[in-house]
């Protein structure tokens, strides 16, 4: 659930591994983040993951624990290579993986860069943009796998 939020809202491990059950706000199915820099901001989640967050809820206040204690980011990190030593994921990954497919997603799909910069709690544009040469990428190899002249470009 974890890597899946961080996927759905772009956030850094950190700021997924420290929200607390009062960082919810469900009238708003919104979650505060305290970043960076000691940046906030405000990103939101769908009413099914909602859903299936309260689900999980203890006594623990981070919504994120194992036995009540704190998740370190080197563990999601270790979980997600031994995943890929089993076989169970592909391609060796990092946490980071999320947040980049979170924003290329975005980009994608033709979400404005200054949105994105907000969501992802950049306070430069410039950082997001670092983004952009992945989506670009990834269009140049769709162009070149898919297209009816393939071969002639």
């Amino acid at each position: 659930m974890l890597l899946q939020l961080m996927f759905l809202s772009g956030l850094r491990i950190s700021e997924a591994i420290n929200l607390k059950w009062t960082d919810l706000n469900l009238k708003e199915l919104s979650l505060n983040i305290y970043g960076k820099g000691a940046k906030e901001r405000r990103v939101f989640i769908t009413d099914d993951f909602i859903d299936i967050l309260i689900k999980t809820k203890s006594d623990c206040p981070l919504i994120f624990n194992i036995n009540g204690k704190k998740i370190s980011p080197r563990s999601i990190n270790k979980f997600l290579d031994d995943s890929y030593k089993e076989g169970i994921i592909k391609f060796p990954i990092s946490t980071h993986v999320f947040r980049h497919s979170f924003a290329t997603a975005m980009l994608e799909n033709n979400a404005d860069i200054r949105h994105i910069q907000k969501l992802l709690g950049h306070s430069s544009i410039s950082t997001t943009e670092i983004y952009t040469k992945v989506a670009k990428s990834r269009k140049k190899l769709i162009l070149d796998t898919y297209h009816p002249l393939k071969n002639k470009l």
